[in-house]
């Protein structure tokens, strides 16, 4: 299942992908309106952004602070923190995002508290892999820390970002997905719906996987504006 991307316009990009996610959603019993696309811009130039958001992207993730200060994003559109964040970055990211997707550890949730000045939306980021070069809590340390998040003043928290290994069959990512997406049921049972809106997980080569087991945001970026060139 893997993504074979050819050299079409961002806007046909995003046609296909609209027909795809119907399928998948539909083997899930989704309604495909229902799955939240964010449009990953890394390397992307604004008005390629443009396009992705005249043909019906309202969801935009960045992974650096430093890249998304340098760029445009259009007015009403949803600027999602996706990249590891760095606590020096906290002020900046503030003001510039609207979601933390990678909110990856306690002492991070401190300084958002001690830094936001309105409530802050934020995605706990979960290393479903549990890799030691990879940022996130292991699948089996994050009921706690989602408990610590909900009981936050500041922190508005609205489910889960998984990231799992690179495999290069992605049919095998199935085992890391459908673990996640029962520990967000578990959470979203104790925390409520609105704690645990999200499950954000799946990327190009492997979103398809993701949807058909419960992801109802996927972040992408080569199905979208193609092959990174740099």
């Amino acid at each position: 299942m893997k993504g074979v991307f050819h050299m079409l316009t961002v806007a046909q990009n995003i046609e296909k992908l609209k027909e795809n996610i119907a399928k998948a959603a539909e083997k899930a019993q989704q309604r495909p309106d229902h799955i939240v696309v964010v449009a990953v811009t890394k390397t992307v130039e604004s008005s390629r952004i443009q396009e992705a958001w005249e043909a019906g992207i309202t969801h935009f993730g960045e992974n650096r602070v430093q890249e998304a200060l340098t760029k445009e994003y259009p007015e009403g559109s949803c600027l999602h923190m996706i990249g590891h964040l760095q606590t020096n970055k906290v002020k900046k990211a503030l003001q510039r995002f609207s979601v933390i997707q990678s909110l990856d550890r306690p002492s991070l949730l401190v300084e958002i508290e001690k830094r936001a000045s309105a409530p802050v939306e934020c995605l706990i980021q979960v290393n479903a892999g549990n890799e030691e070069q990879k940022h996130g809590f292991a699948p089996d340390s994050v009921v706690d820390f989602a408990r610590r998040a909900a009981a936050s003043p500041v922190v508005r928290l609205r489910g889960l970002m998984v990231v799992t290994p690179y495999l290069s069959d992605p049919e095998q990512l199935r085992p890391y997905f459908s673990k996640m997406r029962r520990i967000w049921e578990s959470l979203r049972q104790e925390l409520g719906e609105d704690r645990m809106a999200y499950l954000s997980m799946g990327m190009s080569g492997d979103y398809l996987i993701a949807i058909e087991e419960g992801a109802n945001m996927v972040r992408l970026g080569t199905a979208i504006f193609g092959p990174r060139t740099t």
